[in-house]
């Protein structure tokens, strides 16, 4: 991905913080429609399926399963906050080997990240004092 790109994506993310720190801000985070987020897309999995139906194997079982109770899990998608682990290996392989310009932008987008969970915490407290 060249530097332009990357810039331009990130700028269009930018329009949408205003919009995450008033939801934050207000303590009005919206939540969720669907609990159950496949990570395996399920007009792929149709493809091996009769009447949306499909053969698994798992945990050394065979079973017959609908779509809908294969490759998925509660609240895949939703954000968590990241270790003191997870953001040593992002700045290992997506701060440090770009150029000055590029670590600059890709710290400030981690900073973003973490903000949300700060911001969160900040007001929890707020609420509990």
């Amino acid at each position: 991905m060249t530097e332009e790109l990357f810039v331009s994506m990130a700028n269009k993310v930018l329009l949408n913080i205003s919009f995450i720190k008033k939801n934050i801000i207000q303590g009005h985070l919206q939540k969720m429609k669907k609990k159950r987020h496949h990570y395996v897309w399920r007009d792929y999995l149709r493809a091996w399926s009769v009447n949306e139906f499909i053969w698994c194997y798992r945990e050394g079982k065979i079973f017959n399963s609908n779509l809908m109770g294969v490759g998925q899990i509660k609240y895949f998608y939703k954000l968590k906050e990241m270790t003191v682990q997870d953001m040593e290996f992002i700045r290992m392989v997506a701060i440090e080997p770009c150029s000055p310009h590029l670590q600059e932008l890709n710290e400030g987008w981690l900073n973003w990240f973490n903000y949300v969970f700060d911001l969160k915490k900040n007001i929890e407290s707020l609420n509990n004092s």
